[in-house]
């Protein structure tokens, strides 16, 4: 996939006539509501700002304009920038990026019967998209922190 982006992250939309941050936003704001249940706020809120990054490829954004029902992969993308901004804490990146990955589907397997690796596989040979000067930023030392005391 050919990635090229709009200057402005404000300007994007995850859906006709919503708004890629709109929706970031509220997803996360339901999936902490959700997670406050089981103590795991801090972790769903950065999975609901991340689940979507990805649709701020110029192919998803052609797509809306259109209105096709074409497919674009995009929940990848921010598996990666979150995998990526984590290293620091390797059990909730992983976590994180099967979660963001995977929101369409089904989880993948961090490790097979045959010793592959297909998450961590796939997300290495995957590239970050650029980055926008407002675009949301996982803080690794508060979910580390956070996931510490469970």
């Amino acid at each position: 996939m050919r990635i090229t982006m709009s200057n402005d992250f404000a300007t994007l939309f995850a859906r006709p006539n919503q708004p890629l941050s709109q929706h970031l936003n509220n997803v996360s704001i339901l999936a902490t509501e959700f997670a406050m249940k089981c103590g795991m706020a801090e972790i769903l809120l950065t999975a609901g700002f991340f689940h979507d990054l990805g649709k701020v490829s110029n192919e998803f954004q052609v797509k809306l304009q259109n209105e096709t029902d074409e497919r674009i992969p995009h929940s990848i993308y921010g598996a990666k920038k979150v995998y990526e901004n984590l290293r620091i804490a390797p059990p909730i990146a992983d976590m994180l990026a099967n979660i963001i990955a995977m929101h369409h589907g089904r989880l993948h397997d961090y490790i097979s019967p045959s010793g592959d690796t297909p998450l961590i596989d796939e997300l290495e040979n995957t590239q970050l998209l650029p980055d926008f000067p407002d675009a949301p930023e996982a803080d690794a030392t508060l979910l580390w922190k956070t996931f510490q005391k469970r």
